[in-house]
């Protein structure tokens, strides 16, 4: 349940399914694109890899809502890095969680698309990227 607070004291309460049976917690911070729009992965529980990708839009069309980029792969760990916003672009880390235990640096533009992916040895070490 979410409660918007009114400039005139009123309230608003809204419900989203999206956000139905998370484990909320803000361990991974929201990357805003813009004024209005921010992304954000959130943790719906049992382990690591059990994630969401979820679009937050702010202002008076308040909404959150599932979002699946063309790299997300269900049962993989994904970290948001940052978003550069003199590029436009975002910074993920993929584990493949398979037996082939690959990692990826996935860069992406404003609407999600991949750019490029590049190989890395491990995501746990990576926490920037100078592009």
């Amino acid at each position: 349940m979410m409660i918007k607070l009114k400039t005139d004291g009123t309230m608003q309460q809204k419900s989203f399914t999206v956000l139905d049976d998370v484990n909320y917690w803000a361990t991974e911070p929201m990357r805003m694109i813009n004024k209005q729009t921010g992304y954000q992965i959130i943790g719906t529980g049992e382990n690591d890899t059990d994630q969401r990708f979820v679009k937050w839009t702010f202002g008076q069309a308040f909404r959150v809502e599932p979002v699946r980029p063309d790299f997300w792969k269900p049962g993989n760990y994904y970290r948001y890095l940052y978003r550069n916003p003199y590029k436009k672009t975002s910074y993920f880390t993929e584990t493949d969680m398979s037996s082939s235990g690959e990692y990826r640096l996935i860069v992406t533009d404003d609407q999600l698309k991949t750019l490029r992916t590049i190989p890395i040895d491990g995501e746990k070490g990576v926490d920037f990227v100078i592009d």
